[in-house]
Parts: structure tokens; sequence; C-alpha cells
């Protein structure tokens, strides 16, 4: 149980997390959602340990986290975040058992049984092929994997997974989330952006706006059009699809407005006592798309605006005429300017080389 108590954090001045208390039941899975820049990151960098708190306590198993030592912690959580581990020469196995290394004496080597673990947790993350490719020729995608591999070796249970969906396509992304929460001896929270991969996967929910806690509980209860909207500011709407909650979003009010801005057509202003003729050859003009090159007869087209007067008898016609008339074409003037050491693995595990000790105890210091 991982427990979370009035934490309070701030870089310099501005505070980032203010007051933040929740509970992560034994065995449940918790996502922690919320707009980019809420502070679910840095919440998360704090309860392993990467970040110290301003106020507040967070506790695993009712032992405050600043009381555990390294190894100590390391047997208890393991962590996936946000940041890649740099590109050394070591393969994917080596990489995957490295998650043995608190289990494993400081002068002793990884044993037969850690080389199984770290094998078997490769085939889960389907990725158990990759195991002796060098891990910095990895794409975004296969190296989350191999990272989540690497915690699920670590056997803690406890599980924080920053963003892990980051990189995997759709297939990928749903049977990683499948997988975790199979997880049921782990406590798992985990940062999510997809709303409706979190109406799935997740027990409860955590939502985070401008560092507090917006809603917090069930799924159903705190994905609801009245809580999410105040805090993404776009519309939601609630609906049910292979047995599990979706939400659908639209623009928000401001690209609406925006939009229907766009689209109005615009307005011709007319000075007052305006003959209705000039009201007509207004109304004429701006029915006219930007990219026609007709347009109305004035002065500034250099056409002389006042028509032959016409005889007499023939008033009515004639100005029935004139409203008739299509306006003449004029043909616009051309603008003036132009437009702009690697692990063998067998059936039975992955047999490291003699430079896996020295990696994994490079890594333990």
């Amino acid at each position: 149980m991982i427990t979370i108590e009035q934490v309070r954090f701030g870089y310099g001045a501005r505070i980032t997390l203010d007051d933040i208390s929740f509970r992560a039941e034994p065995g449940s899975t918790v996502g922690l959602i919320g707009p980019n820049g809420s502070g679910k990151s840095t919440l998360l960098r704090l309860l392993y340990r990467a970040l110290r708190p301003a106020g507040g306590t967070i506790t695993i198993d009712a032992t405050p986290v600043g009381t555990l030592r390294g190894r100590d912690l390391a047997t208890r959580l393991a962590v996936v975040a946000q940041e890649s581990p740099p590109d050394t020469p070591i393969t994917v196995a080596e990489t995957v058992l490295l998650g043995r290394a608190p289990w494993v004496g400081a002068f002793q080597g990884y044993s037969r049984a850690d080389r199984i673990t770290a094998a078997a947790a490769l085939a889960r993350v389907g990725a158990r092929d990759l195991a002796d490719r060098p891990f910095a020729t990895l794409s975004g995608g296969e190296r989350q994997r191999v990272l989540i591999a690497r915690a699920l070796a670590q056997q803690a249970d406890h599980l924080l997974l920053d963003e892990p969906t980051n990189h995997l396509d759709i297939r990928y992304q749903h049977e990683l989330l499948s997988l975790v929460r199979g997880l049921d001896k782990t406590t798992t929270i985990v940062v999510l952006h997809d709303l409706n991969l979190a109406a799935r996967y997740c027990d409860h929910l955590v939502l985070l706006d401008n560092g507090r806690v917006a809603a917090a509980g069930r799924v159903d209860e705190v994905l609801t059009p009245e809580t999410l909207e105040p805090v993404y500011r776009i519309p939601v709407r609630r609906t049910t699809a292979f047995g599990a909650t979706q939400l659908l979003f639209g623009p928000s009010d401001d690209a609406d407005q925006h939009h229907d801005a766009a689209d109005e057509p615009p307005q011709a202003t007319i000075p007052p006592g305006a003959s209705p003729r000039a009201r007509t050859s207004s109304r004429s003009t701006t029915s006219l798309s930007a990219g026609e090159a007709r347009h109305d007869v004035g002065p500034q087209a250099g056409v002389d605006p006042s028509p032959a007067a016409p005889t007499s008898g023939d008033s009515t016609e004639a100005t029935a005429g004139d409203t008739a008339r299509p306006p003449a074409e004029i043909h616009p003037a051309p603008a003036d300017h132009a437009p702009g050491g690697s692990a063998e693995l067998t059936d039975d595990g992955p047999v490291g080389s003699s430079s896996t000790t020295d990696t994994r105890e490079a890594a333990t210091r």
C-alpha cells in the first residue's frame, strides 16, 4: 500500500503540488490523470525519492520512504520513468538483468534463477526476440517494453509507471496495461494521458489540476463530463464500448468561436442616407469570393459611375435594367509582391557474459 498525506512541493517560489492526499490499496491500479503541467510526473518522482517533499508524508506499507535505504527501497518499489537510460553498450538481456541487482550481493554474480526471471519478464512484454540486441539500437517502443520487463524482473510489490504507453502502438498499449492490471499482488500507480486507457485498466483515478487534487475515486466517479470539462476545458461526452467507459471529446468553446468567426462573411458598412442602389451594390460585392476577379463598378476602378440619364417615359425600365445588369468585369492590376557485451538467451533464461556483473555493480553504485 502507498499512502500520500498532505504532500507539498515547489520549484523555488512556485508551488507545484499542494496538499496532495490519496491512498493506493494493496494490489490495486491507480491512475494519475490531468492536463500537462498539473504535477503528475513531479508527484511520481516524489514517490520514488528522486525529489523530496516540502511537507507531508509518503509511506510504503506504513514505512516512510525517506527512512528506507536504497537497496531496501528497490526491493519494494520498481520504477519505469520517462527518462530513458543512457545508450550504454549492453544488450537487452543485460538491461533486464539489472532489475535483479537489488537481490544480488555486492560481490556476487547473477544466478541461474536470476537469468530465468529476466527471460520470463522479456517474454511477458513480447520482447523475447530482442534479448541479444544492443539496447541502444532499439526503437522508442521497443525500449519502453524492455524497461517495463526490467521492472517486472525486479519483482517488487509496488510499481510506478510514468506514461508507459508512450511510443507504443495501439496493440501494445492495451497488451501492456492489461499485463499491469493482471499483477494482482502488485500495487501500481501509473501516469496516463489517455483517459480511455485509464478508464479501462485502472481501478481508481486521481485527477490533478494546477497541483491540487480535483477529484479522486472510482473510474465512474471521476470520469464524468461535470468533472472533466472544467479541468480540460473541452466538451466531454461519456458512453460505453467493449464493456468499459469511453469518452468522446469535442473542440473547445474558444475553438468553436474562432471557427464561427472565420466562417462569418464580412459585413459591408453602408453610410447613412445611401441610395437603395448603393445598398444593392454593396450586397453584391460582399457575396463575391476573395479570389474572383469581378468587382462592383465604382470610382476606384476608373469607371464613370454616373449612368446616362434615361429619356422621358423610360424611367422605370431604365431603373430595372440597371438593377438586373451584371457588374462590369474589371481586371485587377498585378500584385506588387510574390508569395514567399551481450547476454545469450537459452530456453531457460539468458546466460550473461562476464561483463554483466560489472554492469550491475556499476548500476548499483
